[in-house]
């Protein structure tokens, strides 16, 4: 088995959350198998997060990548989130049915009871709120 060069990883990173692994795996004339376990590796080091995850920078040269990813995820978790409508959001290990009774383009207001607070979209992609 060869192993991945840095410019498949990088390949791999900016078009993770386009792209399935059978068509990474094709592009790059991987094995399906061994391009999934690989990604499976790059998650473990944090470099990949999911499809629609916060992707921490791996030094300068990736900082470009990390940010048209991170954009798309932004964009995502703003559609995601409707007003008057009600999510399950966890904070602290808690799940709770919230309704969305605010939204601006950089937060979002959620009320469970009598309980009110705003989030930053910021707080759902960097895991520090998640949808439940």
């Amino acid at each position: 088995m060869v192993k991945f060069t840095v410019l498949e990883d990088e390949y791999i990173i900016k078009n993770y959350a386009e792209m399935s692994c059978s068509k990474l795996a094709k592009t790059l004339g991987r094995d399906f198998k061994q391009t999934e376990n690989h990604i499976r590796g790059l998650k473990n080091k944090n470099l990949l997060c999911g499809k629609s995850s916060y992707v921490p920078a791996i030094d300068g040269t990736k900082l470009e990548i990390q940010g048209i990813q991170n954009k798309n995820t932004m964009t995502s978790i703003r559609k995601r989130i409707k007003l008057n409508k009600f999510i399950k959001l966890q904070i602290n290990n808690v799940v709770e049915n919230c309704e969305i009774i605010f939204k601006t383009y950089n937060y979002f207001t959620i009320r469970h009871k009598n309980y009110v607070e705003s989030f930053n979209y910021t707080d759902v992609l960097m895991g520090v709120v998640t949808f439940g």
